[in-house]
Parts: C-alpha cells; structure tokens; sequence
C-alpha cells in the first residue's frame, strides 16, 4: 500500500515523543527560574489585542485553505467542488495534531475518495507545501539579513521570491514531476487525466495574502508595546523557526519544537527567553484556535451553499 511506504509507525512515534520531551526540557531549561516573569510578559498582551490577532490567524488559515482548494482544482480539472475539498483539508490540519503530519493528508485522502485521485490529493499537499516553503525561505532569508546587516538592499529579495513563485504557477512543470513521482510509488498509475495547468496571478497573490496576514497577527499582538520593526524581525524569527520544525515531521505540528527553535535561533537582545517563550506559546494557542475554529465556520458554509 501507498499509505505504508508514507508513514512507518512505531519508530516515528517514539522518535516523535523523544524530540517533544527534550524540546519540552529545554524550554523549562531556558526559562532558568524566572517563571515569576511569565505574568509580566502575558501583562503585554491585552484580550482585545489576542481577539484581533486570532481573527487576522483565522483570515490566514482560510487563505491557506483557498490556496490548497485551488490548487486540488485545477490538478482535476475543476471537477471537485470547494464544498467537499474545504472541509476535508481543514479538519485534516486538526488530524495532523493526533498523531503526526501524515495522517493529516492520510485523512484527506479518505474523505476525499469518492471525489479526487489520492494521486491529486497527495500532490496538491506537496505542492503547497513546497511553494510555500519556498516563498518562505525567500522572505524569511530577506528580512533577517537586512535586519542583521543593518541595510535594505536584501529587502529585494522579497519580490524576487514572489516572482519566482509566479513563475513555478504559470510553467507547472514541478506539479507534473510530482504526479510523476507518486505513479513511480504505486503499483497502479492513477495520474491519467491529471495535469498541472497555468496558475496566474491568483496562487501568488493568495501567498502574499498569507504573510501580511502573519505579521498582522503579530502586530496586532505586540505592535501597540513593542516598536513596530522589532515586532516584524520577531515574527520572521518565529516563521523561521515553523520552517525549520516542518523536519520533525514525527511530531505532531512539530509541539513544543517550533517553540524551541524559536528561543534558540532568535538573537534580539530586547527580549528575554522567558518573553520568548511566552510569545511563542501565545502564538501557538492562536495558532491551533483559527485552524480549530475555521473546521466548523468551513462546514456550516458549505452546507449552506449545498444544493437542496
């Protein structure tokens, strides 16, 4: 089976459940005693600031959840309505938090069965995943370096990335060696009839969508007691972070990793590591909330939109 040679039980889980324990011990390590801090850290964080943040993460996952519709779509030939592939990939996002990332595509494809090749819903995962992550490396690497150089001109980066992006939508020759790839695993080919077609403007669009909504989140968070550039370099250390845990992918959601790489690899001198941890744990709760919250806005809107 296709399933099998994805995921591999045992030796995941208990890999999966090391690495979230030491992650777990470095950040009770890191806070070195000062948990007395933890509540003046949350003091910066008002509700209304969390409830304007959460919406900003909610309007981010629905994005998320457009691109990934979109993309499924045009892989079968706009054959499969959003109504069916919404919902299937929102709560697969919450399946993901069980027992690993895989299930999370495992589940979508189920559910997906009757509707879509998994061969279609397989490849529409990898490639959101991949050009996502790409347009994130190129941000990510673009910020930070202008922000330790201490000068603008890799702020160009930026829109480089975004270019390169539109370019793999519009010549979808990636999306085509994916299907390749996943016919090589199976003993029964099920790409025919599946191909990758131009995607202008709107899948680029949609990413750059996704990240003023990230920093929103962020700003709306911190932006009213922090200064507004400290804010977007710590927002772009957590993306950071979350794309470095993406390679714990035995853990689910990469839990209490993303946080660690976050108190590791962030270097600005204006936050403690008991700050830190706070932000990053605020950021995962807000995080977890949109993707919980989007699963029942998601189905209540495709039932109303059903055919009676």
């Amino acid at each position: 089976m296709f399933y099998k040679k994805l995921i591999d039980l045992q030796p995941r889980r208990v890999f999966g459940a090391f690495l979230t324990l030491a992650a777990v011990v470095y950040l009770i390590f890191q806070l070195g005693g000062g948990q007395e801090q933890v509540p003046q850290a949350l003091d910066a964080v008002q509700l209304p600031q969390l409830f304007m943040s959460l919406v900003a993460a909610f309007a981010m996952v629905l994005l998320k959840a457009t691109y990934h519709v979109l993309l499924l779509q045009r892989l079968c030939r706009h054959s499969i309505s959003w109504r069916d592939t919404m919902p299937a990939y929102s709560v697969a996002q919450i399946v993901r938090y069980l027992p690993g990332k895989v299930w999370g595509v495992i589940y979508q494809v189920n559910r997906l069965s009757n509707k879509a090749p998994m061969s279609a819903v397989v490849a529409t995962n990898t490639i959101q995943m991949a050009t996502t992550n790409f347009l994130s490396v190129g941000v990510i690497v673009s910020v930070l370096a202008a922000a330790l150089m201490g000068v603008f001109w890799p702020l160009l980066g930026i829109p480089i990335s975004f270019l390169a992006v539109e370019l793999i939508h519009r010549t979808p020759l990636f999306e085509r060696w994916v299907l390749s790839v996943i016919d090589s695993l199976r003993r029964k080919p099920q790409t025919s009839g599946i191909t990758g077609v131009p995607f202008r403007i709107l899948g680029t669009a949609i990413l750059s969508w996704e990240w003023l909504a990230y920093y929103l989140i962020w700003l709306l968070l911190l932006g009213s007691t922090q200064p507004i550039l400290e804010v977007i370099i710590l927002a772009t250390w957590y993306a950071a972070a979350s794309l470095l845990a993406i390679f714990a992918f035995v853990v689910p959601a990469g839990l209490a990793i993303r946080e660690a790489i976050f108190v590791e690899i962030t270097s600005l001198a204006s936050f403690s590591n008991v700050e830190l941890i706070t932000y990053a744990a605020i950021m995962r709760v807000i995080l977890t909330l949109a993707e919980l919250l989007s699963v029942p806005v998601v189905l209540v809107l495709a039932r109303a939109r059903a055919p009676v």
